[in-house]
């Protein structure tokens, strides 16, 4: 998996904000908050969704990264699976 520092996330503060996922899907997005930031968290379900394919992927985001028009991957667990994204509004 990758690394997420802090604890804002595990926070009694942090809140759902909206729930993103798509309905014909069997994954999970949501908006999550807390103080002073923003996440989205994706789960996949039985679908061709695939979070150690998006952690692959960014590879090949980095020049996006760094000018913020892609959400940092901030955490995985392809076997779980769970993937943490920085939020971009």
């Amino acid at each position: 998996g990758g690394s997420l520092s802090g604890g804002a996330l595990t926070s009694p503060d942090a809140v759902r904000v909206r729930d993103l996922s798509w309905p014909e899907r069997e994954s999970t997005v949501l908006h999550l908050s807390g103080p002073g930031v923003s996440w989205i968290l994706k789960t996949a379900g039985n679908t061709a969704y695939s979070v150690g394919r998006e952690a692959r992927a960014r590879a090949w985001t980095g020049p996006l990264e760094a000018r913020g028009t892609v959400a940092r991957l901030l955490w995985y667990d392809d076997a779980a699976p769970l993937a943490i994204l920085d939020y971009l509004p």
